[in-house]
């Protein structure tokens, strides 16, 4: 074979992988459009029926044995969630009649390593002539993230289900439950101080059918979240169970693609890169919370083994910091909707007359400084006054001389 001929068929070649290799590109692309297209429409669909991400019957989310095959690899866990949750029903057993779209289940740990204070949190649907909670209409999310992100989340959140019911000790459910109503107001410090001793978590999707996109109704059974959060550092695992390994293949693929198209957003639209200063001698962050995401989720695990794909990232302060400022905007979101839709509620104390909290601060170091401690109290918005110069005592005015309000040393200041 000739030179010139090697040169022609190699040029083939290569025309061919770059062809193949664009060709695949823009498949992917395509295909993470129209997915994340058909979520959204699902999820507006979802808002216009008054229908939730997907519901069994309680009485099936209760059973022994699917609770086993959740929280069965811990055997002392699973004896405690068993004994609430049949107390929980003994106490009320026409919850047995509802339907569950979600169960977390908190504890933290003792000395030995064994789980304590197991509260079970269940979410249903709403019923028809309740009012859907949301975002609040001029809150965080609509500020901060893009608008059709803003409505996504919106409508994921109205769709969740109707009021948690808690399942739990009788030593446990009055501290818990002062917890969620403080969270829910906005307040997240009593969170915070309680992270010293980790909240370990389990929320279980059992049906999540509606809210994944149709591409992948047919290859997700349940979707498990599983981890921690402790005032330096956590840990988060996403477990999506498929129905086999011909299933797990094409979800791990989809979902990869949305993974990566995520991060690109978050560092084109979001603004979460580093950027050089001209000014400094390190680049700068345009967008903390946003490249924080980022870095986790390039930093973190996905892998598939037979029918389960795992999504695994470990996080420290500084994502910590954002994971609580997220529940804290919901917390003032939610008190926002609460103070508008029900006039009657009246704020509590200054705290509560503003949409952000007198605590809150600006920037990655706010509720856990980066000295590790909790940051407490309201930020200086101002710089203190400056001492006043000492001058020579003025002459002494006249008796009947009257000083107007608006004068005097305290005006000058």
């Amino acid at each position: 074979m000739s030179k010139r001929s090697k040169f022609f068929w190699g040029s083939v070649l290569t025309v061919g992988l770059l062809t193949g290799a664009a060709g695949t590109l823009a498949f992917r692309a395509h295909r993470v459009w129209n997915v994340a297209k058909d979520m959204r429409a699902q999820l507006r669909y979802l808002t216009a029926g008054d229908e939730t991400i997907g519901e069994v019957p309680a009485s099936d989310a209760f059973d022994a044995d699917y609770l086993k095959s959740i929280f069965g690899e811990d055997p002392e866990l699973f004896h405690q969630l068993r004994t609430v949750v049949a107390k929980g029903l003994e106490e009320t057993p026409v919850l047995n009649l509802g339907e569950v779209s979600a169960m977390m289940v908190t504890h933290r740990k003792g000395d030995d390593g064994q789980p304590r204070d197991v509260v079970v949190h269940v979410m249903g649907g709403f019923p028809p002539d309740a009012r859907k909670i949301g975002f609040h209409r001029d809150g965080y999310m609509k500020k901060m993230v893009d608008s059709h992100l803003w409505d996504a989340g919106n409508i994921a959140l109205g769709v969740l289900g109707r009021d948690m019911v808690l399942f739990a000790q009788e030593e446990t459910i009055g501290p818990h439950q002062e917890l969620i109503a403080a969270i829910f107001r906005g307040d997240i410090m009593p969170l915070v101080e309680s992270l010293d001793d980790p909240i370990y978590f389990t929320l279980v999707f059992p049906d999540p059918q509606h809210i994944v996109p149709p591409q992948l109704k047919r290859h997700i059974q349940a979707v498990i979240m599983k981890g921690y959060l402790g005032q330096k550092d956590g840990k988060t695992d996403v477990i999506f169970l498929t129905p086999s390994a011909r299933s797990a293949r094409y979800a791990f693929s989809i979902l990869q693609d949305l993974k990566t198209a995520a991060e690109l957003a978050l560092q084109v639209k979001w603004n979460g890169v580093k950027t050089p200063d001209r000014w400094r001698a390190e680049p700068t962050v345009q967008c903390w919370w946003a490249y924080e995401i980022v870095q986790n989720s390039k930093a973190s695990t996905f892998e598939r083994e037979a029918g389960i794909i795992r999504l695994s990232s470990s996080y420290g302060r500084v994502m910590n910091n954002a994971v609580l400022k997220i529940i804290e905007r919901f917390g003032r979101d939610a008190r926002q909707m609460q103070l508008a839709y029900a006039p009657q509620t009246e704020p509590v104390g200054d705290d509560e007359k503003a949409y952000w909290s007198l605590t809150h601060h600006w920037g990655p170091d706010w509720p856990v400084g980066s000295d590790g401690m909790i940051v407490a109290g309201a930020p200086a918005t101002e710089p203190a006054p400056a001492e006043p110069a000492a001058v020579e005592p003025a002459p002494a005015e006249p008796a009947d001389a009257e000083v107007p309000a608006d004068e005097g040393p305290a005006a000058a200041q």
